[in-house]
């Protein structure tokens, strides 16, 4: 979809059918999750009072129909016959295909159409098995209508139960292969591209669709993984991963569509490894390539924070005094770490930011308390952290140096 050429990026309220459709994809999940096994919508809300599967069918059917009518409109298609009878989704469909789109799941699409009409000619509920199906088959099909066409316009503010593009189209390539082995490779090359654009930022001003060329997605992968930083990562699995778009562009020659595809999905799993896995590096305060600020932690179990060192007189106490030090005679440097979390019990009350330093193997949290003491991760008796924490301390202070450095030379600027 071509979006208005303005300095300005679009506002959705542009696009009415649009909202109405993601309104209707939002509500639709939002009833479903009240059924057994879901998380409960509040009986104040009126999706309580309206929670049936029927309605969630004729509101995902609503919601396809207009984000269809929203496209179409783009192209300066015109189907629109009335307010009772709007355009009907097998002609939307059909004139969805003159524009040279193919419609994607369309086994979903069908069911939709199937399930609409027994909910509104016969008052039929689907079968509990079928009905799971369509759920997750719509919020695929939903997802991959939205960020094929108006990407731009969901990019800041995703809608709620809409699917990351990279998952949608993977799970493409999971049901072509072994079958379609060509179709595979066109969707496991784009899902690698999105994810690493997803994780890491875009390089480029491009990303291609599954139905562009495997060539010229191959040269977008390059850009993107040639153009990158990945001097956070861990060396080995930052070194295959930078080799995939030179592997997989070998195989392209050969025209070996498996090959190729299973080579991309290897590069999609690679970026799990290479990023960090407990926060999102893109929404992190970045104080220098090494220390960030997380924006939110998303740890894999229990964890805690200690000062696990056997007293001031000892080489880690004496570089976290060093932190201490350091940091109180550069207030401003705090100051831009903003306002810190705060927790308090029947006996105790403390403030402390949360952050990250990349050790040259992997990303570690550290809490920096209001009285600048420097807190490890310790983890939890049953599983503690094991780490060289004289070094994590001295790579601590290193960075936070750097930073300093950094922030005096853009105020100077």
């Amino acid at each position: 979809m071509k979006l208005p050429n303005d300095k300005k990026r679009p506002a959705r309220s542009e696009y009415p059918f649009l909202q109405a459709a993601l309104r209707d994809f939002a509500f639709a999940y939002q009833i479903a999750s009240q059924e057994p096994g879901r998380e409960a919508v509040p009986r104040y809300s009126p999706a309580f009072k309206a929670a049936s599967p029927r309605h969630v069918v004729s509101l995902l059917h609503d919601a396809i129909e207009f984000m269809l009518y929203e496209i179409l409109l783009a192209h300066d298609v015109d189907v629109y016959k009335s307010g009772q009878q709007t355009i009907g989704l097998d002609q939307a469909l059909a004139e969805y295909r003159k524009l040279g789109f193919e419609m994607p799941f369309i086994g979903v699409f069908r069911s939709l159409q199937k399930h609409r009409g027994d909910a509104k000619h016969h008052a039929q509920l689907p079968d509990p098995e079928s009905y799971e199906r369509m759920l997750a088959g719509a919020r695929r099909l939903v997802s991959r209508l939205v960020h094929e066409h108006f990407r731009e316009l969901v990019k800041e503010e995703p809608p709620v139960s809409l699917m990351p593009h990279h998952e949608v189209l993977f799970d493409r390539y999971r049901r072509y292969r072994n079958h379609n082995w060509e179709r595979a490779a066109h969707h496991a090359v784009v899902a690698l591209i999105e994810k690493h654009v997803e994780v890491f930022g875009p390089v480029g001003t491009r990303l291609p669709s599954v139905r562009a060329r495997l060539n010229e997605s191959i040269e977008v992968l390059t850009e993107e993984i040639g153009g990158s930083d990945y001097s956070v990562a861990p060396a080995a699995q930052a070194a295959r991963l930078a080799e995939t778009p030179v592997a997989i562009g070998t195989l392209v020659k050969s025209e070996d569509f498996r090959a190729i595809a299973e080579a991309a999905a290897r590069g999609y799993s690679l970026i799990d490894e290479v990023a960090p896995s407990t926060f999102d590096l893109r929404e992190a305060n970045r104080l220098t390539p090494r220390l960030v600020q997380p924006r939110r932690f998303r740890p894999a179990g229990p964890m805690s924070w200690a000062k696990a060192w056997r007293g001031a007189d000892t080489p880690e106490g004496r570089t976290a005094q060093a932190i201490h030090d350091f940091l109180a005679e550069r207030r401003e440097l705090v100051r831009i770490l903003g306002e810190p979390f705060d927790m308090e019990d029947d006996e105790r009350f403390w403030r402390w930011w949360e952050l990250a330093v990349f050790d040259g193997e992997r990303w570690q949290s550290f809490h920096l308390s209001d009285r600048l003491e420097v807190s490890l991760e310790a983890g939890v008796p049953a599983n503690p952290v094991k780490q060289d924490r004289e070094k994590t301390l001295g790579i601590i202070l290193a960075e936070l140096e750097a930073a300093a450095t950094a922030a005096e030379r853009d105020k100077s600027r």
